[in-house]
């Protein structure tokens, strides 16, 4: 069987272009164009991961993370947040919410499926969680005013 992708970002055109990779991929993808679409479909659609945007009208990616993983129902589903907010600080919260990837836009949509596939195959849970604890504790290395300052000397 399929791993199952839900896709949620409200700008269709994004959400053809993941769902035609990810099908050519092997992957059976559903789609939900704003947070509150994806809410009501996770009730029912039980989908392997879910990859979503952050910026939507509407409840955002962020509180939508947050929902997901406060539900029992849902917290086990890993969240891959694909979003055109490319900042260290974006990113950082991003980790902190409870994303295990973070890909920024514009993306090339041949990287999608070996993430999401590395994301699905993770050994267990507590894998991904360490990698994504990991990944904070780097990103907030690197937006340290120690690191900032470090980084100034050597321009």
């Amino acid at each position: 069987m399929a791993d199952r992708v839900l896709v949620v970002d409200d700008d269709e055109l994004i959400c053809d272009l993941v769902s035609e990779t990810l099908n050519f991929e092997g992957f059976e993808v559903e789609t939900a164009f704003s947070g509150e679409q994806a809410l009501r479909m996770l009730g029912t659609l039980h989908p392997d991961l879910v990859l979503l945007d952050i910026m939507m009208s509407g409840i955002d990616g962020f509180e939508v993370c947050r929902q997901v993983l406060n539900n029992p129902a849902t917290r086990h589903i890993p969240i891959i947040f694909l979003t055109a907010k490319g900042q260290f600080e974006d990113e950082l919260r991003g980790y902190e919410e409870g994303a295990f990837d973070y890909i920024t836009k514009p993306f090339h949509p041949l990287t999608l499926a070996p993430t999401i596939r590395e994301t699905l195959e993770a050994y267990n849970h507590q894998d991904l969680e360490e990698k994504r604890q990991r990944r904070i504790e780097k990103l907030r290395g690197l937006l340290s005013p120690h690191s900032t300052a470090d980084a100034g000397r050597h321009l």
